[in-house]
């Protein structure tokens, strides 16, 4: 990989890190300050922001980045949709809080929504800034403004929270980040909007960017129809418990895998006339990812328990069978989201939106049918579901980027051993370990699961450690390495 994927990489991972663990500590001590009702009734409101989110867009901001050349007018063009779509969807949500707090019997979301809904046409606004800083790989900018109004956000958030806000403080935050985010990006971009509209240029965007906005809605209704469900047929408390378990799960394996996502969609977008290239940098980072994800996920497994103790107090203790099976869809969310990430690159956008489909659809029927039979079921229907869909969306469109399923099995078939052998390492190891502090206890376990891990990696696979190895070496000496 040249130097400067390699940098944009890093500070895109640096990025999302560090917005994560922020994020990660400010919901630390939330969870300690609210109660698990109050990050229900947010829950089921971020249901609304990740429809919001993927209409507003539109799909195009992907376009942008896709295009070989863009021009001012594309642009433009581009910035006034997002703003009519964001401030129709503001519209929406807010005519519509009354008949949805009815649905939920939550009368408080009714101005919760109608505060959330101008969330919206705020998104709207920085839509272009951010597709072209991520065009440029500049993620240095976006992480300035990503980190900046996230942490003011977050300061405010706890403090109101110290006063007793309750759930307004959660709200607080999620309109002030917005607010800061948009702010500081024009800030920050030299970019501005000039008087030109032209609809035939945003057709031809929308050509691409329509099959991606399908996608994105179907998509937000896979990643949301637990809330849907949980919401309505449960308690804001036991949705609560969930979203806990799912943040923590998304906190690594969604982080990472949306970080390297990122960057290489614009990398492999300039990768998809050579199509040996684009595979040897999916090829790369589907090992990469499987080896630093997968033993994460299998500590969490094993030590669902103590994790939630300890980071978020007993009181949350129901979370730890959800973030067990969550564990699970964190192993196979990066093998499935990457493969489509090349699918997308090569302007197959229809075969795109057709697995994405496929998966979201079969994700969004076994949701409902295994309702009943309570949250844990829910959570393997869509383990065996996204399991599934990878299988087929490798088996049939893994040969137009000349990267099939059997060949993906032999790269990955080391460190699937290499894990199973960790997993029932530390099993064992659970059942023997002495009792002591319960915070003393998670830290030797943490410590000797990566000594473990490293110590298999070292025996059975010494190869991806030579390779792993000589990457960095050529990121320090400014060698092109694909």
């Amino acid at each position: 990989m040249s130097k400067k994927v390699v940098n944009a990489i890093l500070w895109s991972l640096n990025a999302k890190l560090s917005l994560k663990i922020l994020e990660f500590i400010t919901q630390l001590i939330l969870a300690r300050l609210l109660l698990p009702k109050d990050f229900g009734l947010i829950a089921l409101v971020m249901i609304f922001i990740a429809f919001g989110r993927a209409l507003s867009k539109s799909g195009l901001e992907q376009a942008l980045i896709q295009r070989k050349e863009i021009d001012i007018i594309d642009e433009c063009s581009v910035f006034y949709f997002n703003v009519f779509v964001g401030a129709i969807f503001t519209t929406i949500i807010f005519l519509c809080s009354g008949i949805i707090s009815s649905y939920y019997d939550e009368q408080i979301l009714d101005i919760i929504l109608k505060i959330i809904s101008f969330w919206f046409i705020l998104n709207s606004f920085n839509v272009i800034q951010d597709a072209i800083l991520s065009r440029q790989l500049n993620f240095k900018v976006k992480f300035k403004a990503n980190l900046l109004s996230a942490f003011s956000a977050s300061i405010i958030s706890i403090s109101l929270a110290l006063i007793g806000f309750g759930v307004w403080a959660l709200v607080i935050q999620i309109m002030l980040s917005q607010l800061l985010k948009t702010i500081i990006l024009w800030k920050l971009s030299t970019w501005r909007p000039k008087m030109i509209f032209n609809w035939i240029k945003l057709k031809s965007l929308l050509s691409f960017g329509l099959n991606i906005l399908i996608s994105s809605i179907f998509t937000g209704l896979r990643i949301n129809i637990f809330s849907i469900i949980i919401g309505k047929y449960y308690s804001t408390a036991q949705l609560g418990f969930y979203s806990r378990a799912n943040q923590l799960q998304n906190i690594t394996s969604k982080t990472f895998t949306t970080s390297i996502q990122n960057v290489l969609f614009p990398v492999f977008s300039k990768f998809q006339d050579d199509i040996i290239l684009l595979k040897n940098g999916l090829k790369k980072s589907l090992k990469y990812l499987f080896c630093l994800l997968t033993p994460l996920m299998i500590f969490f497994m094993v030590n669902a328990e103590e994790v939630i103790t300890v980071l978020l107090t007993d009181k949350w203790i129901s979370s730890a069978p959800y973030l067990r099976l969550l564990s699970l869809l964190g192993i196979l969310y990066p093998l499935q989201m990457m493969n489509l990430n090349a699918l997308k690159a090569i302007k197959m956008a229809k075969s795109f939106l057709h697995m994405t489909l496929i998966w979201d659809v079969l994700s969004i029927f076994t949701a409902i049918i295994t309702a009943p039979f309570g949250i844990k079921t829910m959570i393997l229907g869509q383990v065996t579901v996204t399991l599934i869909s990878f299988i087929l969306n490798v088996k049939i469109n893994g040969k137009y980027y000349n990267y099939l399923l059997i060949d993906q099995m032999k790269d990955l078939f080391p460190l699937i051993i290499i894990n199973m052998l960790f997993y029932l390492t530390l099993t064992g190891l659970s059942t023997i370990f002495p009792e002591t502090n319960l915070y003393i206890s998670i830290c030797i376990k943490a410590i000797l699961s990566i000594f473990i891990f490293v110590l298999f990696l070292f025996i059975f696979n010494n190869s991806l450690i030579v390779e792993i190895t000589n990457e960095f070496k050529s990121y320090k000496n400014k060698k092109p390495s694909v």
